[in-house]
């Protein structure tokens, strides 16, 4: 299962009430992070973030944490095992927190191609004041369902 087009995005992550449609565009204007959560796409020295797929690669997706935004606000209280959810393209692409860890914020290594499905979200730190880091969250790709047709639901398990 690989997407290769671009369609509505909408990132679900149940334990902290995150139910957000993710934009595509240049995810270093400000004006379009102001508007919700933003997958990289094409960003930094011509690395990729691919769409959701079951193919090795790192959907990658960044949101403001403080402010008046708050779009990733409690994205610290994710723990390993817990669930995001990326619904694209009639599928629910089910990926587990792995890990989550601050880095500088020049830091582009976390967003770089993966050797297996993965999901990961990027933000600030701290989460009120001046922003000195980023909070990482990684998910790996565990399930995906097709829920184009709601009769007849088919699962992929990974891992």
């Amino acid at each position: 299962m690989v997407i290769t087009e671009w369609s509505p995005m909408r990132l679900i992550i149940p334990k902290i009430d995150v139910d957000l449609m993710v934009l595509s565009g240049d995810v270093f204007d400000r004006n379009l992070l102001d508007k919700g959560p933003v997958h990289y796409g094409n960003y930094y020295e011509n690395l990729y973030s691919p769409l959701p797929s079951t193919e090795p690669g790192n959907v990658a997706i960044a949101a403001h944490r403080g402010a008046k935004w708050m779009f990733f606000f409690r994205l610290d209280e994710l723990e390993e095992g817990d669930q995001m959810i990326i619904e694209m393209a009639g599928y629910r692409f089910i990926y587990e927190v792995e890990w989550q860890k601050i880095i500088e914020p020049d830091d582009w290594s976390v967003i770089a191609p993966t050797d297996y499905p993965a999901l990961t979200l990027t933000t600030c730190e701290p989460k009120t004041g001046v922003s000195t880091h980023r909070l990482i969250v990684r998910g790996k790709l565990v399930e995906v369902l097709n829920i184009a047709d709601s009769d007849a639901v088919n699962t992929v398990t990974y891992g």
